[in-house]
């Protein structure tokens, strides 16, 4: 199971903005790693951008991606096919920032 560590957040503009350092695991599951709102300190992620902040090793990952639901957010990984990363891919010891809006 990946880990989110917040590491800023400020809000303004009637707004708020969290970044988060996510580290990945052996196991990514089919359809993304599942965080809540209350995991990152937020009352509601709209929208996110996320970047590959480290690599470990050789790993199968390109783009990650953001996918905002009502209870949370799920951190998608792609690699360069473009297609879904699979389950049967290891993410271990890759970090994705993300900055979430909410």
């Amino acid at each position: 199971m990946a880990t989110a560590t917040v590491l800023s957040q400020r809000s303004g503009g009637g707004g708020r903005e969290t970044v988060v350092d996510i580290t990945m695991d052996a196991s990514y599951p089919t359809g993304g790693e599942v965080f809540t709102n209350e995991d990152v300190g937020m009352q509601r992620v709209l929208y996110g951008v996320a970047n590959v902040k480290t690599v470990t090793g050789t790993v199968n990952i390109a783009a990650p991606y953001i996918a905002p639901s009502a209870t949370g957010f799920t951190v998608k990984s792609y690699n360069e096919t473009p297609a879904e990363t699979t389950a049967t891919n290891s993410l271990n010891n890759v970090v994705i920032r993300a900055h979430l809006y909410g």
